[in-house]
């Protein structure tokens, strides 16, 4: 596969994401388990002149509280994908799983707040016992999908919480190598800072971060990842080097670097 295509594949499949959690105009609440019966008619009497009225009121303080209407999971997943704080708070408040997964993704909460870059989300969900290394069906985390899409603030998140700064996806991506495919030179250095193999190879074509980043044109992530000591010489499955793919898609500038 040539680099030029890696991206636009793989935002094919993350983009899928958004589209199965999003279009929900109204906060999606499940209807409130069993629910007290109306209030009683205000007006009626009985046999003893008493009225309902002062029936209700002598009867208040036996009343049972209002059960806490629960979010279902679906719908607890959409609002940490488009960022509802308050609807997330209050699903945890009433009980509601945070680690639930889509039982056809197994994505979770915090994949999606990770995806959308939702520190403040991603954060009150590891503050209420989410797992911060959980895997999707192709074996993303929530780091990949934070450092995938650039989110610094969510990949600091996740490496605060311990987070594997190396873990592999289905097809061997570090989170590393997802960030080098974009302009994130930012998430970059923090994922290095953390320890990341700088010369790590994904299990598909043997593509490292600085082959991906000169493939895709990313001349900034380029020169980060050659200032710390990157090796320009290693081979992927064809034989190609980082600057035989970035010659191969004209990148001119970043062919110059390699050389």
């Amino acid at each position: 596969m040539k680099i030029h295509n890696e991206r636009l594949l793989r935002c094919c499949i993350l983009s899928l994401i958004a589209i199965t959690f999003s279009g929900c105009g109204t906060d999606p609440l499940a209807q409130p388990v069993a629910k007290q019966d109306a209030e009683n008619q205000m007006t009626a009497g009985d046999s003893s002149g008493a009225t309902a009225t002062t029936a209700a009121a002598v009867a208040e303080n036996a009343k049972p509280a209002k059960p806490v209407a629960r979010m279902s999971d679906e719908a607890f997943r959409m609002a940490a994908e488009q960022g509802r704080i308050e609807s997330v708070r209050k699903a945890i408040a009433s009980g509601t799983d945070v680690n639930a997964a889509d039982p056809a993704t197994t994505l979770t909460a915090l994949h999606l707040a990770a995806y959308s870059g939702h520190s403040d989300i991603a954060k009150l969900l590891l503050e209420h016992d989410a797992v911060v290394d959980v895997r999707d069906a192709k074996s993303l985390t929530p780091l990949h999908m934070a450092a995938y899409n650039g989110h610094s603030d969510a990949v600091t998140l996740f490496l605060e919480h311990d987070a594997k700064v190396d873990c592999r996806d289905d097809e061997g991506k570090t989170p590393l190598i997802h960030a080098c495919t974009g302009p994130f030179a930012q998430t970059v250095e923090i994922l290095l800072d953390a320890g990341a193999e700088l010369n790590a190879t994904e299990s598909t074509e043997s593509f490292t971060p600085l082959m991906m980043a000169a493939g895709l044109g990313q001349t900034e992530v380029v020169e980060l990842l050659l200032s710390r000591n990157a090796d320009k010489s290693m081979l992927d499955e064809d034989k190609d080097m980082a600057i035989d793919h970035a010659r191969n898609e004209g990148h001119a500038a970043i062919v110059k670097l390699l050389e």
